[in-house]
């Protein structure tokens, strides 16, 4: 019988290391949300509530992958998360904006 114990996984390289290879994959899941919010806020559709949940659910899992694949720690999913949060953060601030300068132009 094998024991579990004596299975070893490759270990998973340090945070710093795993940012510097898998940069690529933290970039959909930071653009989405400052792109999507102020598309769903606009254009103001059902549709695109929903054209926008399968584009989150590919980015998280984009975003993901290094970590399921076993490669980094958990902290670059965290780090995932941080992006994510930053990125609406900023959608929010571009919808606030927009909203301000399309009812100035609604008055001028």
């Amino acid at each position: 019988m094998i024991e579990l114990s004596a299975v070893k996984s490759a270990p998973r390289v340090p945070i710093e290391e795993g940012l510097r290879l898998y940069w690529r994959h933290l970039i959909p899941i930071t653009i989405l949300p400052i792109v999507g919010m102020p598309v769903i806020e606009f254009v103001g559709k059902p549709w695109a509530f929903w054209a926008f949940i399968p584009l989150f659910l590919f980015s998280g899992f984009y975003a993901g992958y290094p970590y399921l694949k076993k490669n980094v720690t958990y902290l670059f999913w965290i780090v995932a998360l941080g992006f994510w949060m930053a990125g609406g953060m900023v959608g929010i601030m571009i919808v606030f904006v927009l909203r301000f300068v399309l009812r100035l132009q609604d008055y001028g």
